[in-house]
């Protein structure tokens, strides 16, 4: 009766879970890309969500815009480096030193780009301002897991797969 392996068995095992690991990897490197993609647009689409609410509740005009010192606004689209959410009591889209900061969020990583226009504004309703279509496309480097955030004319968003 025997009570353990023998050396050639467990060499063969680890050779088995080497070459099961080797083919799953690549698979699970796309699944973490495709995680980080829809966690990135998941908070733009909050921030957007309490723009809208806090623009319906304070009957205000409430902007958001890019910002890489959680400030000012930086003017160019790069969503990645962060944001404001602010009080834009003279509704030009871009923060004045007066104006109320509501929320910030700090820059992502380096392997996720966010980019879009260079501000969005909510008007007293919750509507758009100017009432267009937006999308902000959240990628991955090296990677085809892009999500898109949507916004619609009347200020309702959503997270999708394809292009808007």
């Amino acid at each position: 009766m025997r009570n353990g392996f023998t050396l050639i068995e467990l060499m063969i095992v680890m050779v088995i879970v080497s070459i099961l690991t080797m083919i799953a990897a690549p698979s699970f490197r796309s699944v973490m890309a495709d995680n980080r993609a829809t966690s990135t647009a998941n908070e733009l689409l909050y921030a957007l969500q309490v723009a809208r609410t806090e623009a319906i509740k304070r009957n205000a005009m409430v902007s958001l815009c890019p910002s890489s010192d959680q400030a000012t606004c930086t003017g160019n689209g790069n969503w990645h480096l962060g944001w404001i959410i602010f009080l834009d009591v003279n509704t030009n889209g871009l923060r004045d030193n007066a104006e109320e900061i509501i929320r910030v969020q700090n820059a992502f990583d380096s392997t996720v780009t966010l980019a879009g226009p260079n501000a969005i504004q909510y008007a007293t309703g919750g509507y758009l301002s100017p009432a267009t279509l937006l999308s902000i496309q959240a990628s991955v480097v090296d990677s085809v897991n892009n999500k898109w955030v949507c916004l619609t004319a009347i200020g309702r968003s959503q997270v999708k797969s394809t292009s808007c």
